[in-house]
């Protein structure tokens, strides 16, 4: 993720990110935090073995609340402290404008979020981005039919829990969108942004973030 989701993806450019590598071991933190539900997916490239990209996915429930609000509190740099706010403060965006949260917007009590997705640019234009996400959804879905098909990232063995019942992500670009549609994502919200001296505001309901939800059967 260090050289590709942090150097590139629209908001943390918008907040300098890519300048500020102190705040990548504290946008790692939330990266192995996604990673211990054990439904994250990695591309290896066959020849080289090399990491050619990663979807880094959560599982949320809503009685967990939203963790993202204690990470935000933890971080020390300007960056990833203003990035993490900018995703649960999306989540506060969407609750507010439907006078619900995502969970009862899409009746479920699960839902599977693909929250970071990142891929090298020596690997681009292979179409392995729209793959991680496939793979994840195969995922979820595996999951919902009550297999247990988690990886741990250590020797604990992980309980099948909760089933997620949709995947949801935010995507905050034209090509991650079109991924979404391609893969036939509904549209929850759309929030436009504009980036003023490091902040962003947001207004209205037009394209720039789109918040979007799978529900599987």
């Amino acid at each position: 993720m260090q050289r590709s989701f942090y150097m590139e993806e629209v908001i943390c450019q918008a907040y300098n990110m890519h300048n500020q590598p102190e705040s990548f071991p504290e946008m790692d933190f939330l990266l192995v935090r996604a990673a211990l539900d054990g439904v994250s997916v990695v591309a290896i490239d066959k020849e080289s073995g090399k990491v050619a990209g990663a979807a880094f996915n959560k599982l949320e429930e809503p009685e967990q609340g939203n963790f993202l609000t204690y990470y935000e509190k933890i971080c020390q740099n300007f960056a990833s402290k203003s990035v993490t706010r900018w995703m649960w403060q999306i989540e506060k965006l969407f609750t507010m404008a439907n006078k619900k949260n995502i969970f009862e917007f899409c009746n479920v009590n699960c839902v599977m979020e693909l929250m970071f997705l990142g891929v090298l640019p020596e690997f681009r234009k292979r179409g392995i981005a729209k793959k991680l996400c496939e793979v994840s959804i195969c995922l979820a879905k595996d999951l919902y039919r009550g297999l247990n098909v988690k990886t741990p990232i250590d020797d604990d063995l992980l309980q099948s829990g909760c089933p997620p019942q949709a995947v949801t992500g935010i995507f905050t670009s034209p090509v991650t969108q079109k991924i979404a549609r391609d893969l036939q994502f509904s549209n929850a919200a759309k929030f436009e942004y504009h980036i003023n001296n490091n902040d962003i505001q947001f207004r209205g309901d037009s394209i720039g973030v789109s918040y979007d939800y799978l529900k599987l059967r």
